[in-house]
């Protein structure tokens, strides 16, 4: 059986050098990325009063549609969102008739 081919330490580190020059082609944020990136300021706008579906709103016309229950639940990872702003968001969600809707489908 024949010896493998060696590669020398200059080898080994030119391509490591290179590998670690190659520019990233992952582009922006994943939806939980955002909203993890973004969970400061919605948590602030919550305790402003804000509710969830408002906050939502406001994502949406910046072109990042998010459910409000799953800001919800990403939000419950690291701090309980305010229980004003969840009632809150049941209320918005009663005028907007959203749960009649649900209950139909």
């Amino acid at each position: 059986m024949g010896k493998g081919k060696r590669y020398s330490m200059e080898q080994i580190q030119a391509a490591q050098k290179r590998l670690r020059s190659l520019a990233s082609r992952v582009v922006g944020k994943s939806k939980k990325e955002t909203v993890d990136f973004l969970a400061e300021d919605i948590r602030k706008a919550l305790k402003q009063g804000h509710s969830l579906a408002s906050i939502q709103k406001a994502l949406e016309e910046a072109g990042i549609p998010v459910w409000a229950s799953s800001m919800k639940a990403l939000l419950r990872q690291g701090e309980e969102p305010d229980i004003h702003a969840a009632n809150e968001e049941k209320a918005d969600r009663k005028d907007t008739g959203i749960d009649k809707q649900r209950m139909k489908s």
